[in-house]
């Protein structure tokens, strides 16, 4: 893709689906890569601040994932005050009846535990914005600020 870094960067989101469902957000600078792109991907949606590119980002992780298991797992990582372990989440997961239904709408599986694959898929996709601290030799997930590093 274009890349400008002299240019203030628009983000945006191609709604094309893309290997494994990832969401691909690109920088784009100029004007004039800006139309050249809207002219190559005809379901681009350009965000016309960040607001609504985190917006876009957040649709299409429920329309991933599904939207109980984005907004209650990303709800946990955003409330919890040091950051959470992966078990710790996967617990907190694991016990949310709504999750478990939509995550199980098929089949009772014999051990009733949110499975560690739907999890990592969805840190695949939000990988980038989290960050990982180490608290007594136990890795802790939390969102990445910019302004705290």
């Amino acid at each position: 893709m274009w890349r400008s870094w002299q240019a203030p960067a628009i983000y945006a989101y191609s709604t094309l689906r893309h290997t494994h469902n990832e969401q691909q957000y690109e920088a784009f600078g100029s004007d004039e890569e800006i139309n050249r792109a809207v002219l190559q991907f005809p379901n681009l949606h350009i965000g016309a601040n960040i607001r609504e590119a985190i917006l876009d980002l957040f649709s299409n992780l429920q329309f991933n994932h599904g939207g109980l298991l984005t907004s209650h797992a990303l709800s946990f990582l955003t409330l919890s005050q040091s950051g959470l372990t992966e078990g710790e989440l996967l617990d907190l997961l694991s016990l949310d009846d709504d999750v478990l239904r939509d995550t199980f709408q098929h089949h009772l599986p014999s051990l009733i535990r949110m499975p560690q694959h739907v999890w990592t898929r969805l840190k695949g996709c939000i990988g980038s914005f989290l960050t990982t601290r180490e608290e007594e030799g136990v890795p802790l997930f939390f969102w990445f600020a910019h302004g705290s590093v």
